[in-house]
């Protein structure tokens, strides 16, 4: 029998990366989510919309109104996901030649992609009332293919606060006044638990406490291969001591299952890993301050739009020629390469 990981990096770190992994150059996954819906702007639509300096806020206003009358959580009965076909998804990610897909289970606004018993603003509950995540990880598991679980939600606390960054943790005063005067939903308590910030009484630890339990039950319901994590500052003490709990669960659950997982380790923008540095896989968004003489197997996350990792109107696309050399070039390397695709809201992959 395996031995068992304790929660503590001085066993988690005597994890080995799988040889399937160093053997697989490519993966493809997709931005999706509410944002996809006004297709304006970027991923981030939803914090912007509620910072009057930001163009998307003027953008939003013209299009849907004050944010006092169509808030962010109003998008969530027109993601319908009507065109949608997890199956169609599979066999795009097996024409690929990738060997392992999925989606974004929840991006910063924290909406879940995924039938979530844990919270109540999910796809399974809203919306589509469908599985979306776990639609496609059937779909991927009958094609043979492995299965990705990418997290942004620990960026999530005071992520819609117009101003605020989890490096500076500042925000603008005048913004928020100006919110609160006009009675935006983003102040309103009864939706604390999707907007998540200290204006409308939502307790960190809490947020910490649940974004654990959210990690874990995808974790034992989809039985993933990959995970990656998004942002976070998961050494921080109040948050340590969940990651490595979150960790040391999934590991050992795949040595219930049989399976070599991997965790793919961000490097972030203050140049600091999500993790231990001899923890998992070292991750670089699209090869942002990786050294050119890295000698480590590491993984490059990529999105194929020239503007947005999720779908907007107009954007241009990266040619066939940028991909594949994109592909050889990290393979060359020891690395590999995670694309991620763009949907638009129907559900449809342009």
């Amino acid at each position: 029998m395996k031995k068992r990981y304790r929660p503590e990096w001085e066993s988690l770190i005597e994890h080995q990366v799988p040889d399937w992994f160093l053997d697989a150059k490519f993966g493809l996954y997709a931005h999706w989510g509410l944002y996809s819906i006004p297709g304006f702007g970027n991923e981030w639509y939803g914090k912007y919309m509620y910072d009057p300096e930001h163009p998307i806020h003027a953008q939003h206003v013209e299009r849907y109104g004050s944010p006092a009358r169509f808030g962010y959580k109003d998008f969530v009965p027109l993601f319908t996901a009507s065109r949608y076909d997890a199956g169609e998804w599979a066999d795009l990610v097996v024409e690929s030649g990738a060997s392992y897909g999925g989606f974004s289970l929840a991006h910063h606004d924290g909406f879940g992609l995924w039938d979530s018993g844990v919270y109540r603003w999910n796809v399974g509950k809203m919306g589509p009332r469908r599985d979306l995540y776990g639609e496609f990880a059937a779909a991927l598991r009958n094609r043979g293919v492995r299965l990705v679980a990418p997290f942004h939600i620990i960026r999530g606390y005071n992520w819609f606060l117009p101003g605020w960054t989890q490096w500076t943790r500042t925000f603008s005063e005048q913004a928020v006044e100006r919110g609160r005067a006009e009675s935006w939903d983003l102040y309103d308590p009864q939706f604390a638990d999707l907007y998540w910030h200290q204006f409308v009484g939502s307790d960190f630890d809490e947020f910490l406490r649940l974004w654990k339990l959210k990690v874990k039950e995808v974790i034992d319901k989809y039985q993933p291969d990959v995970m990656w994590f998004d942002g976070g500052r998961f050494n921080e003490p109040g948050l340590v001591h969940h990651s490595l709990e979150v960790l040391a669960h999934y590991l050992n659950a795949a040595i219930d299952w049989g399976k070599d997982v991997v965790v793919l380790n961000k490097l972030n923008l203050t140049l600091v890993l999500n993790f231990h540095e001899r923890f998992g896989v070292r991750q670089f968004e699209e090869g942002r301050d990786r050294p050119d003489n890295f000698d480590l197997p590491f993984n490059d996350d990529m999105k194929i739009g020239d503007r947005s990792w999720g779908w907007v109107e107009g954007q241009a696309y990266r040619s066939s020629a940028e991909l594949v050399h994109g592909i050889v070039d990290r393979a060359s390397r020891g690395g590999s390469l995670l694309l991620s695709l763009s949907p638009k809201a129907d559900g449809t992959i342009p």
